[in-house]
């Protein structure tokens, strides 16, 4: 996979996060006047995107072009090939994680169900923290600094409106 089409996908996903994040759902989200970018987006905030990107929610039933998507961008990064294995599978758990999130969420705020911002604010963060934890604690010391590193560089291609 080409470095275009990998920015190109990541690109696409931050502006549908960033649309569905703007549409009325009863709730009020917070936002700034001018969007954070590159180094300036928050490492919790770089760290779920990367983890979203590289994620495949219900691996059993996903397409085979997304496995094998999956595989190279996570093949780019130049970990070793049982860290490969290991941030497929944790990425593929934090999918399925966040899209159960995101649904509970988003019934909660269409519903009759007072949705807290600040409550879903913890838990999705703890969830990326989880997650970067397990991946640390899976990886070799130089492993995970390679994968920190590649996180650092997915920052130049992101912008987001979203407020600490």
């Amino acid at each position: 996979m080409t470095v275009s089409k990998s920015m190109s996908l990541l690109v696409a996903l931050l502006v549908s996060v960033l649309a569905a994040a703007q549409t009325p759902t009863g709730h009020v989200h917070a936002s700034r006047s001018t969007p954070l970018t590159g180094a300036s987006v928050p490492d919790i905030i770089a760290e779920r995107l990367v983890l979203i990107n590289l994620g495949v929610a219900n691996p059993s039933s996903a397409k085979q072009d997304d496995l094998v998507q999956q595989s190279a961008f996570i093949h780019s990064i130049g970990l070793s090939t049982n860290e490969g294995v290991s941030l497929i599978e944790v990425a593929n758990q934090f999918a399925d994680t966040w899209h159960a999130l995101i649904e509970r969420h988003n019934r909660d705020a269409a519903g009759a169900v007072r949705s807290d911002a600040s409550t879903f604010t913890v838990v999705r963060d703890d969830l990326v923290s989880t997650t970067m934890d397990q991946i640390r604690d899976t990886f070799s010391p130089q492993g995970y600094e390679r994968f920190l590193v590649y996180i650092q560089k997915q920052k130049a291609f992101m912008q987001t409106w979203e407020a600490q």
